[in-house]
Protein backbone atom coordinates (compact mmCIF):
# COMPACT_ATOMS: atom_id res chain seq x y z
CA UNK A 1 0.00 0.00 0.00
CA UNK A 2 1.33 3.57 -0.76
CA UNK A 3 2.45 5.92 2.06
CA UNK A 4 -0.44 8.49 2.05
CA UNK A 5 0.21 11.91 1.09
CA UNK A 6 0.05 14.49 3.96
CA UNK A 7 -1.86 18.05 3.00
CA UNK A 8 -2.71 20.93 4.83
CA UNK A 9 -6.08 22.53 5.10
CA UNK A 10 -6.43 26.57 4.73
CA UNK A 11 -9.03 27.82 6.25
CA UNK A 12 -10.19 25.14 8.43
CA UNK A 13 -12.86 26.04 10.22
CA UNK A 14 -15.05 27.39 7.55
CA UNK A 15 -17.94 25.31 5.81
CA UNK A 16 -15.65 24.52 2.76
CA UNK A 17 -13.04 23.78 5.49
CA UNK A 18 -15.12 21.29 7.48
CA UNK A 19 -16.59 19.52 4.30
CA UNK A 20 -12.62 18.99 2.94
CA UNK A 21 -11.64 17.53 6.47
CA UNK A 22 -14.78 15.46 6.71
CA UNK A 23 -14.18 14.66 2.79
CA UNK A 24 -9.87 13.18 3.66
CA UNK A 25 -10.94 11.56 6.94
CA UNK A 26 -10.92 8.39 5.39
CA UNK A 27 -9.30 8.87 2.03
CA UNK A 28 -7.05 6.49 0.41
CA UNK A 29 -4.69 9.06 -1.33
CA UNK A 30 -4.39 11.77 1.17
CA UNK A 31 -4.41 12.53 5.55
CA UNK A 32 -4.72 16.16 6.67
CA UNK A 33 -1.19 16.64 8.65
CA UNK A 34 -2.21 20.27 8.95
CA UNK A 35 -4.39 23.05 9.94
CA UNK A 36 -4.34 26.33 9.08
CA UNK A 37 -6.46 29.25 10.33
CA UNK A 38 -6.30 33.39 11.09
CA UNK A 39 -3.72 34.07 13.20
CA UNK A 40 -5.37 35.13 16.33
CA UNK A 41 -6.83 30.59 16.55
CA UNK A 42 -2.53 29.98 16.58
CA UNK A 43 -1.90 27.36 19.01
CA UNK A 44 -5.63 26.60 19.34
CA UNK A 45 -6.90 22.75 19.53
CA UNK A 46 -9.19 22.42 16.15
CA UNK A 47 -12.47 21.22 18.44
CA UNK A 48 -12.22 24.18 20.71
CA UNK A 49 -12.36 26.50 18.28
CA UNK A 50 -14.33 24.92 14.97
CA UNK A 51 -18.30 24.73 15.22
CA UNK A 52 -18.67 21.85 13.91
CA UNK A 53 -21.36 21.52 11.52
CA UNK A 54 -21.35 18.58 9.31
CA UNK A 55 -23.88 15.30 10.17
CA UNK A 56 -20.27 12.84 10.49
CA UNK A 57 -18.46 13.00 13.78
CA UNK A 58 -15.13 15.15 13.52
CA UNK A 59 -12.16 12.66 13.14
CA UNK A 60 -10.67 12.64 16.74
CA UNK A 61 -7.17 12.97 14.82
CA UNK A 62 -8.36 15.98 13.85
CA UNK A 63 -9.85 17.44 16.31
CA UNK A 64 -6.55 17.47 18.50
CA UNK A 65 -4.20 19.42 16.01
CA UNK A 66 -3.12 22.58 16.62
CA UNK A 67 -4.48 25.23 14.48
CA UNK A 68 -1.31 26.96 12.61
CA UNK A 69 -1.17 30.66 11.65
CA UNK A 70 -1.92 31.18 7.63
CA UNK A 71 1.03 33.77 8.19
CA UNK A 72 3.46 31.56 9.56
CA UNK A 73 5.10 30.57 6.38
CA UNK A 74 7.81 28.16 8.01
CA UNK A 75 4.43 25.95 9.04
CA UNK A 76 4.42 24.96 5.09
CA UNK A 77 7.82 23.52 5.09
CA UNK A 78 7.19 19.71 5.29
CA UNK A 79 3.77 20.23 3.17
CA UNK A 80 3.57 18.97 -0.95
CA UNK A 81 0.19 19.66 -1.46
CA UNK A 82 -2.38 22.30 0.57
CA UNK A 83 -6.22 22.57 -0.31
CA UNK A 84 -7.61 26.39 -0.16
CA UNK A 85 -10.71 27.31 1.69
CA UNK A 86 -9.78 30.97 2.24
CA UNK A 87 -11.77 34.04 1.05
CA UNK A 88 -10.36 35.38 -1.89
CA UNK A 89 -9.26 38.61 -0.07
CA UNK A 90 -6.41 36.70 1.47
CA UNK A 91 -6.28 33.88 -1.26
CA UNK A 92 -4.87 36.93 -3.20
CA UNK A 93 -1.61 37.09 -2.14
CA UNK A 94 -1.25 33.92 -0.01
CA UNK A 95 -1.69 31.24 -2.89
CA UNK A 96 0.68 32.58 -5.53
CA UNK A 97 2.96 32.65 -2.31
CA UNK A 98 3.18 29.36 -1.39
CA UNK A 99 3.66 28.22 -5.35
CA UNK A 100 6.41 30.09 -4.99
CA UNK A 101 7.87 28.00 -2.17
CA UNK A 102 7.39 24.66 -4.48
CA UNK A 103 4.43 24.00 -2.77
CA UNK A 104 0.79 22.45 -4.59
CA UNK A 105 -2.37 24.35 -3.92
CA UNK A 106 -5.95 22.88 -5.12
CA UNK A 107 -7.92 25.92 -4.12
CA UNK A 108 -11.56 26.46 -4.22
CA UNK A 109 -11.13 30.16 -4.15
CA UNK A 110 -11.95 32.45 -6.85
CA UNK A 111 -9.08 34.43 -6.93
CA UNK A 112 -6.96 32.74 -10.01
CA UNK A 113 -10.17 30.78 -11.72
CA UNK A 114 -9.37 33.15 -14.76
CA UNK A 115 -5.77 33.23 -14.82
CA UNK A 116 -4.22 31.78 -18.12
CA UNK A 117 -1.52 29.90 -16.19
CA UNK A 118 -3.77 28.51 -13.79
CA UNK A 119 -6.59 25.04 -14.70
CA UNK A 120 -10.06 25.88 -14.29
CA UNK A 121 -10.62 22.26 -14.16
CA UNK A 122 -14.00 19.93 -13.63
CA UNK A 123 -12.42 16.47 -14.40
CA UNK A 124 -15.04 14.53 -15.41
CA UNK A 125 -15.72 17.01 -18.67
CA UNK A 126 -12.07 19.16 -19.13
CA UNK A 127 -9.18 16.63 -18.13
CA UNK A 128 -6.83 18.39 -20.52
CA UNK A 129 -6.52 21.40 -18.81
CA UNK A 130 -4.45 19.55 -16.50
CA UNK A 131 -1.68 20.20 -18.48
CA UNK A 132 -1.89 23.42 -17.23
CA UNK A 133 -0.26 22.00 -13.81
CA UNK A 134 2.82 20.84 -15.19
CA UNK A 135 3.69 23.87 -16.84
CA UNK A 136 3.40 26.37 -13.48
CA UNK A 137 5.38 23.45 -11.81
CA UNK A 138 8.29 23.68 -14.11
CA UNK A 139 8.04 27.54 -13.50
CA UNK A 140 7.34 27.66 -10.04
CA UNK A 141 10.22 25.13 -8.75
CA UNK A 142 7.38 22.43 -8.10
CA UNK A 143 4.63 24.84 -7.04
CA UNK A 144 1.25 25.04 -8.44
CA UNK A 145 -2.19 26.52 -8.37
CA UNK A 146 -5.18 24.37 -9.71
CA UNK A 147 -8.51 25.65 -8.97
CA UNK A 148 -12.52 24.30 -8.56
CA UNK A 149 -14.71 26.72 -10.56
CA UNK A 150 -17.80 28.42 -8.37
CA UNK A 151 -20.02 25.87 -7.49
CA UNK A 152 -22.79 26.86 -9.72
CA UNK A 153 -20.53 26.79 -12.67
CA UNK A 154 -19.15 23.36 -11.78
CA UNK A 155 -23.34 21.88 -11.69
CA UNK A 156 -24.14 23.11 -14.96
CA UNK A 157 -20.78 22.45 -16.72
CA UNK A 158 -21.57 18.71 -15.73
CA UNK A 159 -24.83 18.69 -17.11
CA UNK A 160 -23.60 20.33 -20.30
CA UNK A 161 -20.53 18.76 -20.97
CA UNK A 162 -21.82 15.45 -22.77
CA UNK A 163 -23.74 17.55 -24.46
CA UNK A 164 -21.57 19.69 -25.41
CA UNK A 165 -18.91 17.40 -26.80
CA UNK A 166 -21.49 15.19 -28.56
CA UNK A 167 -23.95 17.76 -29.73
CA UNK A 168 -21.89 21.02 -29.40
CA UNK A 169 -23.35 24.21 -27.74
CA UNK A 170 -25.33 26.89 -29.66
CA UNK A 171 -26.48 29.08 -26.36
CA UNK A 172 -27.14 28.70 -23.08
CA UNK A 173 -30.31 30.11 -20.96
CA UNK A 174 -30.08 29.50 -17.00
CA UNK A 175 -31.86 30.29 -13.85
CA UNK A 176 -30.58 28.83 -10.69
CA UNK A 177 -31.64 28.20 -7.35
CA UNK A 178 -29.59 28.33 -5.13
CA UNK A 179 -29.17 26.72 -1.60
CA UNK A 180 -28.10 28.73 1.22
CA UNK A 181 -24.98 26.37 2.30
CA UNK A 182 -23.28 27.89 -1.00
CA UNK A 183 -23.44 31.01 1.51
CA UNK A 184 -21.02 29.54 3.70
CA UNK A 185 -21.63 29.43 7.86
CA UNK A 186 -23.40 32.97 7.61
CA UNK A 187 -26.02 31.57 4.80
CA UNK A 188 -27.14 28.36 7.05
CA UNK A 189 -27.94 31.03 10.11
CA UNK A 190 -28.67 34.20 8.26
CA UNK A 191 -32.53 34.20 8.98
CA UNK A 192 -33.40 36.43 5.69
CA UNK A 193 -32.76 33.26 3.85
CA UNK A 194 -35.83 31.16 5.98
CA UNK A 195 -38.83 31.32 3.97
CA UNK A 196 -37.39 33.21 1.33
CA UNK A 197 -36.18 33.84 -2.15
CA UNK A 198 -33.30 36.62 -2.72
CA UNK A 199 -33.16 37.40 -6.22
CA UNK A 200 -29.40 37.87 -6.48
CA UNK A 201 -26.02 37.05 -5.24
CA UNK A 202 -23.31 39.29 -5.63
CA UNK A 203 -21.10 38.27 -8.55
CA UNK A 204 -22.40 34.63 -8.92
CA UNK A 205 -23.98 35.94 -12.69
CA UNK A 206 -20.99 37.00 -13.51
CA UNK A 207 -18.84 34.25 -12.30
CA UNK A 208 -21.24 31.85 -14.47
CA UNK A 209 -21.40 33.72 -17.49
CA UNK A 210 -16.74 34.19 -16.89
CA UNK A 211 -15.79 30.27 -16.01
CA UNK A 212 -17.97 28.45 -18.16
CA UNK A 213 -16.42 29.41 -21.48
CA UNK A 214 -12.91 28.76 -19.85
CA UNK A 215 -14.34 25.34 -18.74
CA UNK A 216 -15.56 24.47 -21.91
CA UNK A 217 -12.59 26.44 -24.40
CA UNK A 218 -14.89 28.40 -26.02
CA UNK A 219 -14.78 32.45 -25.60
CA UNK A 220 -18.01 32.28 -28.18
CA UNK A 221 -20.68 30.80 -26.05
CA UNK A 222 -23.88 32.77 -25.66
CA UNK A 223 -24.83 32.55 -22.19
CA UNK A 224 -27.57 34.18 -20.00
CA UNK A 225 -28.30 33.61 -16.38
CA UNK A 226 -30.41 34.33 -13.57
CA UNK A 227 -29.41 33.91 -9.85
CA UNK A 228 -31.32 33.36 -7.25
CA UNK A 229 -30.66 32.23 -3.17
CA UNK A 230 -33.85 29.75 -1.70
CA UNK A 231 -33.93 28.41 1.68
CA UNK A 232 -32.71 24.98 0.80
CA UNK A 233 -29.98 23.91 2.85
CA UNK A 234 -27.98 21.81 0.62
CA UNK A 235 -27.78 21.23 -3.45
CA UNK A 236 -28.31 23.85 -6.14
CA UNK A 237 -31.04 23.75 -8.28
CA UNK A 238 -30.62 24.65 -12.26
CA UNK A 239 -33.62 25.54 -15.01
CA UNK A 240 -31.46 25.21 -18.18
CA UNK A 241 -32.87 26.23 -21.54
CA UNK A 242 -30.12 25.21 -24.09
CA UNK A 243 -29.66 24.77 -28.25
CA UNK A 244 -27.42 22.91 -30.01
CA UNK A 245 -25.36 22.70 -32.88
CA UNK A 246 -26.16 19.84 -34.45
CA UNK A 247 -30.18 18.17 -34.44
CA UNK A 248 -31.05 15.04 -31.85
CA UNK A 249 -33.87 13.91 -29.56
CA UNK A 250 -34.40 13.67 -25.64
CA UNK A 251 -33.59 9.90 -25.96
CA UNK A 252 -30.43 10.63 -28.29
CA UNK A 253 -29.37 13.19 -25.28
CA UNK A 254 -30.20 10.69 -22.14
CA UNK A 255 -28.74 7.75 -23.92
CA UNK A 256 -25.24 10.45 -24.15
CA UNK A 257 -25.98 11.08 -20.43
CA UNK A 258 -26.34 7.49 -19.39
CA UNK A 259 -22.76 6.13 -21.52
CA UNK A 260 -20.89 9.07 -20.73
CA UNK A 261 -17.39 8.42 -19.22
CA UNK A 262 -15.54 10.82 -17.39
CA UNK A 263 -12.48 11.65 -18.74
CA UNK A 264 -10.41 11.71 -15.46
CA UNK A 265 -11.26 8.16 -15.33
CA UNK A 266 -12.91 6.45 -12.41
CA UNK A 267 -10.89 7.83 -9.53
CA UNK A 268 -11.90 7.21 -5.49
CA UNK A 269 -14.24 10.23 -5.29
CA UNK A 270 -16.37 9.41 -8.30
CA UNK A 271 -15.73 5.35 -7.88
CA UNK A 272 -18.73 4.70 -5.96
CA UNK A 273 -21.91 3.98 -8.16
CA UNK A 274 -23.92 3.20 -11.15
CA UNK A 275 -22.69 6.37 -13.28
CA UNK A 276 -22.10 10.11 -12.91
CA UNK A 277 -25.43 10.91 -14.33
CA UNK A 278 -29.02 10.18 -12.39
CA UNK A 279 -31.13 10.52 -14.97
CA UNK A 280 -35.19 11.42 -14.58
CA UNK A 281 -38.18 10.61 -16.69
CA UNK A 282 -40.42 12.29 -14.58
CA UNK A 283 -42.57 15.38 -14.54
CA UNK A 284 -41.17 16.34 -10.77
CA UNK A 285 -37.66 15.55 -10.54
CA UNK A 286 -35.00 16.17 -9.71
CA UNK A 287 -35.45 17.93 -6.15
CA UNK A 288 -32.35 18.71 -3.45
CA UNK A 289 -33.72 16.92 -0.71
CA UNK A 290 -33.49 13.71 -3.04
CA UNK A 291 -30.94 14.07 -4.88
CA UNK A 292 -27.98 16.48 -3.25
CA UNK A 293 -26.69 13.34 -2.28
CA UNK A 294 -26.42 11.05 -4.93
CA UNK A 295 -23.41 9.59 -5.00
CA UNK A 296 -22.67 10.82 -2.14
CA UNK A 297 -22.54 14.71 -3.12
CA UNK A 298 -20.19 13.71 -5.94
CA UNK A 299 -23.26 13.12 -8.39
CA UNK A 300 -25.49 14.93 -11.09
CA UNK A 301 -28.68 14.53 -11.40
CA UNK A 302 -30.95 15.64 -14.21
CA UNK A 303 -34.76 15.55 -15.10
CA UNK A 304 -37.63 17.11 -16.77
CA UNK A 305 -36.04 16.88 -19.64
CA UNK A 306 -38.12 18.62 -22.28
CA UNK A 307 -37.94 18.63 -26.03
CA UNK A 308 -38.67 22.39 -27.53
CA UNK A 309 -37.14 21.89 -31.10
CA UNK A 310 -34.63 19.61 -32.77
CA UNK A 311 -31.58 21.20 -31.15
CA UNK A 312 -34.00 23.07 -28.48
CA UNK A 313 -34.27 21.38 -24.68
CA UNK A 314 -35.00 22.58 -21.33
CA UNK A 315 -33.71 20.49 -18.44
CA UNK A 316 -33.57 20.59 -14.47
CA UNK A 317 -30.27 19.77 -12.76
CA UNK A 318 -29.29 19.50 -8.99
CA UNK A 319 -25.80 19.61 -7.96
CA UNK A 320 -24.52 19.66 -4.56
CA UNK A 321 -22.96 22.97 -3.94
CA UNK A 322 -20.89 22.28 -1.12
CA UNK A 323 -19.53 18.75 -2.10
CA UNK A 324 -19.14 18.46 -6.05
CA UNK A 325 -19.14 22.31 -6.15
CA UNK A 326 -16.64 22.49 -3.24
CA UNK A 327 -14.87 20.30 -0.63
CA UNK A 328 -14.85 16.98 -2.81
CA UNK A 329 -14.84 18.77 -6.30
CA UNK A 330 -10.90 20.15 -4.91
CA UNK A 331 -10.29 16.42 -3.72
CA UNK A 332 -10.91 15.17 -7.12
CA UNK A 333 -8.63 17.48 -8.82
CA UNK A 334 -5.72 16.06 -6.52
CA UNK A 335 -6.67 12.49 -7.06
CA UNK A 336 -6.46 13.90 -10.49
CA UNK A 337 -3.01 15.24 -10.40
CA UNK A 338 -1.62 12.00 -8.26
CA UNK A 339 -2.84 9.68 -10.79
CA UNK A 340 -1.18 11.68 -13.47
CA UNK A 341 1.99 11.49 -11.00
CA UNK A 342 1.91 15.22 -10.57
CA UNK A 343 2.39 14.83 -7.19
Amino acid sequence: MSKKIPVGILGCTGLVGQRLIEFLSAHPDFVVAKIFGRPEKKGMLYYDVVDWVCESKLDPKVAELKINSIDDHSEYKDLQLVFSALPSSIADKLEPELRKKGIGVVSNSRSFRLDPEVPLLVPEVNVSCVELVEAQKKKYNGGFIATNPNCSAIGIALAMGPVEKTFGIDSLQIVTMQARSGAGLKGLSSPEMVANVIPNIADEENKIRLELPKIFSRKDMNIKVRVNRVPVVDGHTFNIWFKTKKKTTKKELIDTWKKFKPECGMLPSISKGNGIYNIYDDDFMPQPKLDAWYMNGMGTSIGRIDPISENEFCITVVSNNIIRGAAGGTVLIAELLKDRRML
